[in-house]
C-alpha cells in the first residue's frame, strides 16, 4: 500500500497528457506502476473510449472491458471499493477511472490535470469497479 500512495502523491497537480495522466493511464500507474502503465494504457484506454462512444453504457458491458484484461476481476459491489481498486463511471458521453487510495480517489482531466476528491460520492455513481490481480 505504501507503494501506492508514494505513486499517488507524485503526481497530485500534474497536468493532463494523453498517455501518461490521462484517467486511464494515471489509474494504471497508481495501482501497478509505471510497468503496468506501459503495458496496458494505449489499449486500455481506447478500449473504454471507444466503448463510451459505442453507448455501451451499462455495468455489465464496463465490467467485460475491464475484465477482459489480465487478472483483473470485478469487485461485486461497488460500495467495496478499495485501496489499489479503479472505479469506472460513465460522464458526459465518456468514461472516467479513478483510482482508489484509502479513503480518497485520484483522476485527472484535460481542464484540471491530476486531482484527488473524496471517495464515498464516487461508489454511489459507480458503474464498476475493478481490482487488479495482486490486490485480490
Amino acid at each position: 500500500m505504501n507503494a501506492i500512495i508514494e505513486r499517488a502523491e507524485s503526481v497530485i497537480g500534474a497536468p493532463f497528457e494523453w498517455g501518461k495522466t490521462n484517467c486511464v493511464a494515471l489509474g494504471l500507474f497508481i495501482v501497478g506502476g509505471e510497468a503496468l502503465r506501459q503495458k496496458y494504457s494505449r489499449n486500455f484506454a481506447s478500449a473504454l473510449r471507444a466503448a463510451a462512444w459505442c453507448r455501451h453504457r451499462t455495468a455489465a458491458d464496463l465490467a467485460a472491458i475491464a475484465v477482459s484484461y489480465e487478472g483483473f476481476s470485478l469487485v461485486e459491489s461497488p460500495a467495496f471499493g478499495q485501496t489499489g481498486d479503479l472505479i469506472l463511471i460513465d460522464e458526459d458521453d465518456t468514461i472516467c477511472c479513478h483510482a482508489v487510495v484509502g479513503g480518497l480517489a485520484i483522476s485527472s482531466t484535460p481542464a484540471r490535470g491530476v486531482f484527488i476528491h473524496d471517495l464515498a460520492p464516487l461508489l454511489d455513481r459507480a458503474a464498476v469497479v475493478v481490482r487488479p490481480p495482486w490486490q485480490q
